[in-house]
């Protein structure tokens, strides 16, 4: 018995049997009018052909230099700490002399208070040591003058005494010969009966009186104090000398201590008075990345920013294989991202100049061509400001671009 299934579907073969190319021909039909309609709306569909580049904001008045060069005057941190007070706006007009932002000055005046103290302190000692020098300088000179009047006195007295020696000398010689001739006498009396014993023996102590005196003469030579005189004098100048050599190195040495004291207070009281940071020149001021009141920053970084004259530009960095099809005067638009801004903010302006020589970009080493945008106002925009420049560079049909492969992005009307 014959499935039913199949035999409701006999007359559909009978049809496909007799008519096999139908389906086929519809099939590629529908296939041809497909393509047709693909291929007219390629070629009239138009699309813009951009160049998309890295961008930043620069002021329109600056040098046009390399896209990684900064462009603008920067007020940097004079010195490292923490930011007390910015006194601008961002965006805000300045004049010259305006005051930009002011860093915290508490550690310098603890470092101004310190160096005054010390140099105090150190001024007070100097002051004592110059003090006791001179005193040591007078005493040592009373003391020498002292010792040479001592020398000068024991010289007259030493020349006194050695006159006296010498008068005694002949007074013991003479008394020793008189007393000896008497002596000489008594005895030869003695011994004609002209003289007793006791006469002799009177005579004999007599003489021997006068040679002991002689004796005592000769032998007492007067003290000569000169010399012993002239070595104290030598040995207290010396003394002296030593003294006001060691007065004299600390004295040296409290003046450097106090050069080096004052030399950080008077570069304490500069960073404070260059702690307030002030507008070279009129223009507007932006707060650079990072910058805020309580921020902490090094020596030398940027605070703020500022754009003299009026108005704004932007430069691209365009890769050299997209350059060739960039023309001045061609329709920008620049997608650029900044605090006040949020992640897309749009400007408009045209290219105004395209470099003649490319550059090297960073550390990656690409070569790109710098070229300046100039931008429609807008008070949004900052200096400083990344973001996208696409670059108009025409309007071609999609066929041609499949035909062409033309390398550039395609943002559709």
């Amino acid at each position: 018995m014959p499935d039913p299934s199949l035999s409701d579907l006999a007359p559909l073969q009978v049809l496909l049997a007799e008519r096999p190319a139908f389906a086929a021909r519809a099939a590629l039909a529908l296939t041809l009018t497909a393509l047709g309609a693909g291929v007219s709306w390629a070629a009239l569909t138009r699309v813009h052909l951009v160049v998309a580049a890295p961008a930043r904001v620069r002021p329109a008045s600056g040098a046009v230099r390399g896209f990684l060069d900064d462009v603008g005057l920067r007020a940097v941190a004079p010195f490292g700490g923490r930011i007390a007070a910015l006194l601008i706006r961002d965006g805000q007009r300045v004049a010259s002399g305006d005051g930009l932002f002011r860093l915290d000055t508490e550690a310098l005046d603890a470092r101004v208070a310190r160096a005054e103290a010390a140099l105090h302190s150190l001024a007070q000692e100097l002051a004592l040591v110059r003090r006791t020098e001179a005193q040591t300088r007078r005493l040592a000179e009373a003391t020498a003058a002292r010792l040479d009047a001592d020398i000068a006195a024991a010289g007259v007295e030493h020349r006194r005494a050695t006159a006296e020696r010498t008068a005694a000398l002949q007074a013991a010689d003479i008394t020793a010969r008189e007393s000896l001739a008497e002596l000489t006498r008594a005895q030869a009396l003695v011994r004609s009966g002209g003289a007793s014993q006791a006469d002799l023996e009177r005579a004999t102590a007599r003489a021997e009186r006068a040679r002991v005196d002689q004796r005592r003469a000769v032998t007492a030579a007067p003290a000569d104090r000169s010399a012993s005189l002239a070595h104290q004098r030598d040995e207290s100048t010396r003394q002296a000398e030593l003294e006001l050599t060691r007065l004299a190195a600390r004295g040296l040495a409290l003046e450097r201590e106090i050069a080096a004291h004052a030399h950080d207070r008077d570069e304490a009281l500069r960073d404070r008075e260059r702690a307030t940071v002030r507008a070279a020149v009129a223009g507007v001021a932006a707060v650079a990345q990072g910058a805020a009141e309580g921020a902490v920053v090094t020596a030398g970084a940027p605070v703020v920013t500022l754009t003299p004259g009026a108005g704004l530009r932007v430069d691209a960095a365009v890769p050299v294989s997209e350059i060739e099809a960039v023309r001045v005067g061609a329709a920008v638009r620049v997608v650029v991202s900044g605090r006040e801004l949020g992640p897309r903010h749009v400007a408009r302006g045209r290219v105004r100049y395209v470099a003649s020589d490319s550059e090297s970009l960073g550390a990656t080493g690409a070569h790109v061509y710098l070229v300046s945008v100039e931008v429609t106002a807008d008070p949004r925009l900052r200096v400083g400001m990344m973001g996208t420049a696409e670059i108009h560079v025409g309007r071609r049909s999609v066929l041609s671009l499949l035909s062409d492969r033309i390398r550039h992005t395609a943002r559709f009307e």
